[in-house]
């Protein structure tokens, strides 16, 4: 394919971790609104962006919160002060909307309470029975909302237990459906500001955004078609197009051929590459980018296997290639996916099934369990590895790289006039390597020496 010389006048994201991306595209729809981050310095703790006071000042109609919570005398430690740090938010974006957002909070646990206190009555008169109806209902609405209790884990004088609590917000907008941010969280509360605005920009819009997801539906060759007459082939991406949706965007799948084309007036198109793209994908994806589609393009140069090395507490790493060709492409827009094998020594833990046999009698039998296992290709990126400047990863705790790649960064390409703006969004820790491709047999995982160690390696970028 020819290489595309002209100017890029558009937007979009570059990747290279496949999970990690969704929640890059959540953000990147709204990547023009560059929310900011709160500042947790001394007097500017609560602070609100200056996008987020632009947005609230060009409502046209009122906007209404309700933060469903529970009251902190029934929350664990960690979470007392949770109810008091939201309603301060709160406080801040009514302020900025100049009275067009309003917000109440709101205690269902007393509902539940007073319901309980009511049941128990021997006699009860008409108007106590309404009570408890209406207090049912009110339970029952607030789960049709989305506003159900969830279980957090409380340390209370060595006792560990978990407490049901309820810590959600629901945003209303004249007559469109009601949105709702589920779990309010002490740790995601720097995220807070953009999780509301973002819900708030989607309410106030006229039209839902539009995404395209490759690949499609799993299709099944010809010559296999027999071998799937009795189920479905397995669907990977099915999880989080499904969480794209329920969270208000409308997503079409699509395999990027003739009779599957990308659809029109998109916003974003999300790839997520686990085979070879042919020509006519390639030109369709650089089409999209030419047409001011931001496109959040993640991929990976092998996958891998982790089983047991046949003595107990061992376990063996195999790799192959997923004879990735993108490159090509990727090369006009300043970076490669490195065709070598990446580690780290920052690595989490993933379960691998193991199978034992033990004998019952007469008779042997086969049992399975889990075990959790670490890797160096199982790559867990810390937040002090991720950019926290921009809205499109500020917020984000940690990333899970589960058998990701890092990126070469083509300078003379991301210098050109032709990139406005170019941000690393997460990287490695400074104690990854990179090894050369092995065959089918196992893979040595051993850390190498401290001056063979690279120092933080771009994982993934932002380019304009």
């Amino acid at each position: 394919m020819k290489n595309n010389r002209k100017q890029f006048t558009t937007t979009f994201i570059i990747g290279a971790v496949l999970l990690a991306s969704i929640i890059v595209l959540v953000n990147m729809i709204f990547d023009n609104l560059n929310f900011g981050r709160f500042d947790f310095t001394s007097g500017r703790i609560y602070s609100i962006s200056d996008a987020s006071e632009n947005i609230l000042e060009s409502l046209e109609a009122p906007i209404t919160l309700t933060y469903y919570v529970s009251s902190s005398e029934k929350m664990p430690t960690k979470w007392k002060n949770l109810e008091r740090d939201v309603i301060d938010i709160l406080k801040e974006l009514k302020l900025a909307s100049k009275g067009k957002l309003d917000y109440t909070v709101f205690d269902p646990t007393v509902e539940e309470e007073k319901e309980a206190v009511a049941a128990e009555l021997a006699a009860v008169d008409d108007k106590e029975k309404q009570q408890t109806e209406k207090r049912k209902k009110i339970a029952q609405r607030l789960y049709e909302k989305g506003v159900i209790p969830f279980g957090v884990q409380s340390t209370d004088r060595d006792e560990f237990a978990v407490k049901r609590v309820y810590s959600s917000i629901v945003l209303s907008y004249l007559d469109r459906k009601e949105d709702v941010i589920p779990e309010v969280r002490p740790e995601s509360f720097g995220s807070l500001e953009y999780e509301i605005m973002s819900r708030i920009y989607k309410l106030v819009s006229n039209k839902k955004p539009k995404i395209a997801f490759y690949p499609g539906q799993p299709e099944i060759p010809p010559y296999m078609q027999q071998q799937y007459m009795m189920q479905k082939p397995t669907d990977m991406y099915e999880l989080p197009v499904q969480m794209l949706k329920e969270a208000g965007y409308d997503v079409t799948r699509t395999n990027i051929k003739q009779d599957d084309p990308i659809p029109e007036n998109i916003t974003t198109l999300v790839v997520m590459v686990d085979q070879p793209l042919n020509e006519r994908q390639m030109y369709e994806i650089q089409k999209s980018v030419h047409q001011g589609v931001n496109v959040v393009f993640a991929a990976q140069n092998y996958n891998y296997q982790i089983s047991s090395a046949g003595k107990p507490g061992e376990y063996m790493l195999r790799g192959q290639s997923s004879r990735l060709n993108t490159n090509s492409m990727t090369r006009n827009w300043g970076f490669e996916v490195d065709d070598k094998m990446f580690m780290d020594s920052n690595s989490g833990f993933i379960s691998v099934p193991v199978y034992q046999t033990r004998q019952m009698g007469q008779f042997q039998v086969k049992e399975q369990r889990y075990e959790p296992v670490s890797k160096p290709v199982v790559i867990q990126v810390a937040g002090s590895n991720i950019n926290q400047d921009v809205s499109i990863s500020n917020g984000i705790s940690e990333l899970f790289y589960l058998y990701g790649s890092r990126l070469n960064l083509i300078e003379d390409i991301l210098d050109s006039e032709n990139v406005t703006q170019n941000m690393v969004l997460f990287t490695s820790s400074n104690q990854a390597w990179t090894q050369s491709p092995y065959g089918y047999g196992a893979i040595n995982t051993d850390k190498p020496a401290d001056d063979e160690l690279l120092d933080r390696q771009p994982l993934g970028i932002f380019i304009e």
